[in-house]
């Protein structure tokens, strides 16, 4: 679904939801496709025996996962992902 960068949708969640109820993300992706490698990004390995719920959708805690990986690791993980 395309939005466009001004509209009503765009000014809310910028002025409204931004900081703490979600990500917003640009792809163009077939939405199957993107939302298949979202799936893929629910799980989080924190050591050789744990697996964790990564709430990467979270924008309180986007920047923190995301701060500590290195730039191809980014790439990965963004996968068709054009902006977020």
């Amino acid at each position: 679904m395309a939005f466009q960068p001004n509209s009503p949708l765009a000014q809310t969640f910028e002025q409204e939801w931004r900081a703490t109820s979600g990500i917003w993300l640009e792809s163009n992706a077939k939405p199957t496709v993107l939302i298949e490698h979202l799936r893929s990004l629910i799980h989080a390995r924190i050591d050789d025996t744990s697996n964790v719920l990564l709430r990467f959708y979270d924008p309180r805690i986007t920047s923190l996962w995301l701060g500590a990986m290195q730039p191809t690791e980014i790439d990965t993980l963004l996968g068709p992902i054009n902006r977020l």
